[in-house]
Formats: C-alpha cells, structure tokens, sequence
C-alpha cells in the first residue's frame, strides 16, 4: 500500500463501546439504515458496520475494557503518518496517552490520545491504506466530528502538532482542516460538561431520526440546531446511553 493511499488528518473510522452489541445494532439499524458484519480477528469477532456496501465504523464491547467505570461512547480514529510520532507530539504538546501504540495484525497501528482537557480521539495508520473522501457523504455515512472543550485555545495549539490540523474560522466557529477542506469544529462545551468529541452521521430527515431514536430507546438531547448555510444537526443519545449527532443536509 503506497503512501498515496494515506490521507493523514482525516477521521476515516469510528467505533462505538457498548455493554450491549445486540441492543446496540437495534439501535443504529433502524436509525441509520446500517447493517452488521461479524469479521473474525485473533480475540474474537469484531462487529463491522455496514452503510450498504461501504464499512463505517465498528463495535467494541466494553465489558472488555481492562478501564472499569468507562461509559458507554463513540470514539473517533483520525489516519496519521505515524503513530508513535502522534503520541510523541501529544505528549509534548501535555496530552494523556490512554492507550499506547500497538499493532493489530492485519489491521494496522493505533494509539488512544486525550488532549489535555482530556478530550479523546485514536491516532491510526491503517494497514490498508484509507477509506476515499467524500464531498458529499451520504445518509448513513459519517460526516463531521465536534470537539466540545473546556479552552478552544489549547484545543488551536494542540491538535495542529499532532494531526497537522490547520485552524480556521467559519462564521466565527474555529474549524480544522487538511489541504483547505474541513474536519472538524472546536467549541466551548455547555452546561458544565467535561471536554469531549461529538460524532456526527448524515440522515434524511431529522424529525423522522428523532423519532425513531425515541422509539427505539434513545433520547433526544437537543432537538435541533441551524447551520448557516450547511443544514441542522440534533443531539442524541443511544439506547445505552452514547452520544450521537444526527445531521440533515
């Protein structure tokens, strides 16, 4: 796999840790239309998400985190030239290190970052180079990745050094972006909350997602909010409890 394969600075993965992986699918299935694969791997099956043919992301059982007391979350994986010099870069720059580069065979290289307001994402090189860009990613497809923080202006220093993020200003809300194209935003985090990454996915029509997250066991945290120029998003959690973001274009 050449390097050409590679585009560092993107979040290509996300992956949810549930107590539950069976009430979990019949959460997301209904909601986002997706499908489940299970693909053997040397401890066990790991439970693929499908959006059609296209994989999004996985599920991650949380009772086999070594960590007691972690609720359930999505985490989001961003691809990097190279793990260790990730880690190295956030722990200079006063990160945490939750979980410290190992290899997964066939898969590739990873490594658990907390920024230092304790927000966080997985540093990852993928052995098989990662998933095409897409301008306009469709319903059920991952689409944006929020930072609530505590100080936006750590936030600004820290994520450039270690994903080469460049910072940028849409409508006065700071953005990431790689080569001129947005990641992700950084805001300050509400009502108290500690520092956090909130994922979002597009549906068709939010006031449909919203209720059929209630009708499957989810919750509604913020009914809606308007983007200019760009569509809604609404806040949700699942029927275990992860927070979510529903996005209508």
């Amino acid at each position: 796999m050449t390097e050409s394969n590679f585009t560092p600075g993107r979040f290509v993965w996300h992956e949810v840790a549930t107590p539950d992986i069976e009430a979990t699918k019949k959460f997301y299935g209904p909601l986002f239309g997706w499908t489940f694969n299970e693909v053997p791997m040397p401890d066990g099956a790991y439970t693929m998400i499908m959006n059609g043919e296209v994989p999004q992301g996985g599920v991650f059982d949380l009772t086999k985190m070594p960590k007691e007391g972690v609720p359930p979350h999505w985490m989001a994986y961003v691809s990097v030239p190279n793990v260790d010099e990730a880690v190295a870069a956030a722990k200079s720059g006063g990160g945490t290190i939750g979980l410290e580069p190992m290899d997964i065979p066939n898969v590739g290289r990873m490594a658990v970052i907390g920024d230092p307001q304790h927000a966080y994402t997985t540093a990852f090189k993928s052995a098989q180079g990662d998933p095409p860009a897409l301008d306009a990613p469709p319903p059920g497809n991952f689409c944006w990745d929020t930072l609530n923080t505590t100080d936006v202006e750590a936030a600004k220093a820290f994520y450039p050094k270690v994903y080469g993020w460049q910072v940028a200003d849409f409508h006065g809300m700071t953005t990431f972006e790689v080569n001129g194209k947005g990641v992700a935003d950084a805001q300050l985090a509400q009502g108290g909350a500690p520092a956090h990454w909130l994922s979002f996915v597009v549906v068709k029509d939010l006031a449909t997602a919203r209720t059929t997250v209630k009708d499957n066991g989810g919750n509604v945290i913020v009914e809606e909010i308007p983007i200019p120029e760009v569509g809604k998003i609404a806040i949700v959690t699942d029927n275990v409890g992860a927070f979510i973001g529903l996005f209508e274009r």
